[in-house]
């Protein structure tokens, strides 16, 4: 987050400031010869910690400001009206002009949190699914698994944090109702997060496996009734007439 100040004699005068991703709305007031830096601080997921520093043209934005205080430094937690007092008289002793100020936030830690999949959701051997999950630090390495209830059943993969990943469930999984997946840091294996409980079918129904061999199985049974049924009967030969009586 940039905004510009005019110094003559200490005398702060503020123009428009350029916004950044995780500062904004930063503003600025002169008292005697702090100056009072207020701005907000912008977190994506609950629990997320930040390194803020301020730095100033007046030294080609090389080194932070180091005659600051307030709320700056390690571990700073996302929230608005954050405020950093700068003492300029030390700082810009022999300064006189113009002078850009920058206020940057470096996220350091972010706890993790799965958006897919749904709980309760259909998922089918052998198919491509997408998992996906907020948190973390860009291209940190995290780990996925997947679990059957308590027990890892599958590593999955290693991969830079890129906020989701496409993979196929293997044909050999036993079909079951309490898959879940679990992401952690590699660096950091106390930060992790399970995700929903999902569901896993054969990609092909048994009943469905089991038509063509039932189909065989009942033409057989037919056969075999229809031909061990007892025969029509044969026509009852008819009484061959008397001879006629000799004469």
């Amino acid at each position: 987050m940039k905004f510009y100040l005019h110094f003559l004699f200490f005398f702060l005068v503020t123009i428009p400031f350029v916004s950044a991703q995780r500062v904004s709305n930063v503003r600025a007031q002169a008292r005697g010869n702090i100056v009072i830096i207020t701005y907000d601080l912008l977190g994506t997921i609950s629990g997320q910690l930040f390194t803020v520093s301020v730095y100033s043209s007046h030294n080609g934005m090389e080194r932070p400001l180091t005659q600051v205080k307030g709320d700056l430094g390690e571990n700073m937690k996302p929230g608005p009206n954050k405020v950093i007092e700068w003492g300029t008289k030390k700082e810009l002793s022999n300064f006189d002009g113009d002078v850009t100020i920058e206020v940057r936030a470096t996220l350091t830690y972010s706890p993790m949190r799965f958006t897919s999949p749904q709980r309760n959701s259909l998922h089918k051997r052998g198919k491509p699914y997408k998992v996906t999950w907020l948190g973390a630090i860009a291209n940190e390495n995290l780990q996925l698994e997947l679990f059957n209830d308590t027990a890892r059943v599958f590593e999955i993969n290693r991969t830079p944090n890129k906020g989701s990943l496409q993979w196929a469930i293997p044909l050999n999984l036993e079909p079951g109702k309490n898959y879940k997946y679990k992401l952690s840091s590699v660096d950091n294996p106390s930060n992790f997060a399970y995700s929903n409980t999902f569901i896993i079918q054969r990609k092909t129904p048994t009943w469905i496996k089991a038509l063509p061999l039932t189909a065989v199985v009942a033409g057989v049974i037919y056969y075999i009734i229809s031909s061990g049924s007892d025969p029509a009967p044969p026509d009852v030969e008819k009484d061959l007439p008397l001879p006629p009586n000799p004469e």
